[in-house]
């Protein structure tokens, strides 16, 4: 499969699961990543910025993002996919989904 119509494919499956699931994504135009929107999320679990955001949610669901603070998008993270192979492409995405659904609704409990 082409790169880039692969990149196109697995951004738009990502950004469907990441919708559901209350935390929407910006569309670009390109490239292995998306930007994130937490900044919903962020008083709800008692965090000041993304950075925490991100802290908590790799140490927690052990799901590795960047924080949008470092791109001049304070409350937004960037999660890249450019490691994940076709083969796996949807159960990993599925992953990706019930990990951060289980994240955001422990966080929900506590608050």
């Amino acid at each position: 499969m082409e790169k880039r119509r692969y990149y196109s494919e697995t951004a738009g499956i990502l950004r469907k699961s990441l919708d559901e699931i209350g935390i929407p994504s910006a569309k670009l135009g390109g490239g292995f990543y998306l930007f994130s929107r937490v900044s919903h999320l962020l008083n709800a679990m008692g965090l000041e910025n993304s950075l925490e955001f991100c802290r908590r949610l790799a140490k927690k669901a052990g799901i590795g993002t960047w924080p949008g603070e470092d791109f001049g998008l304070p409350g937004w993270l960037r999660i890249s996919f450019g490691r994940i192979d076709p083969e796996s492409q949807k159960s990993v995405v599925g992953e990706i989904e019930r990990r951060l659904q289980m994240f955001i609704n422990r966080a929900a409990e506590r608050s």
